[in-house]
């Protein structure tokens, strides 16, 4: 294994090592940073953006270092304290995180008890199709 691919695999833990023994490291990272931020929200076509709230499920050490203007944070695991506020809102819930793990655990949760929820996947990924 080359240097650079230690590198990214040291830097970006959530990177697999698979990508270092692709033929090309750049169309790798290129397609998993476009799964990671563009096109994450496919789930939440038929939510209303402009209508819904944005809720982050990180921690909130994580949102204070990055999030999507006006979300709120509420970590995932005191999500559940939360949902009779977001029935009686009534409002369309977009969930986010790092990566759409815990948002998609957070939106399964969330439809479960009869709220229209969707997972956005990455802040990052929401934040882009809130600018759009």
């Amino acid at each position: 294994m080359s240097t650079r691919c230690v590198t990214l695999v040291t830097v970006w833990q959530h990177i697999p090592a698979y990508l270092c023994g692709v033929k090309s490291l750049k169309n790798n990272i290129m397609g998993l940073l476009n799964q990671l931020f563009g096109g994450a929200r496919a789930g939440c076509k038929d939510i209303d953006n402009k209508n819904s709230i944005v809720i982050d499920v990180r921690n909130p050490h994580e949102f204070k270092m990055g999030h999507v203007p006006n979300s709120i944070n509420i970590p995932l695991d005191i999500l559940g304290d939360h949902v009779n506020d977001l029935k009686q809102e009534g409002r369309p819930v977009i969930l986010c995180c790092a990566t759409g793990a815990r948002s998609g655990r957070a939106s399964t949760m969330l439809k479960a008890h009869g709220i229209k929820a969707c997972n956005g996947g990455s802040w990052m990924s929401v934040k882009i199709s809130k600018q759009n």
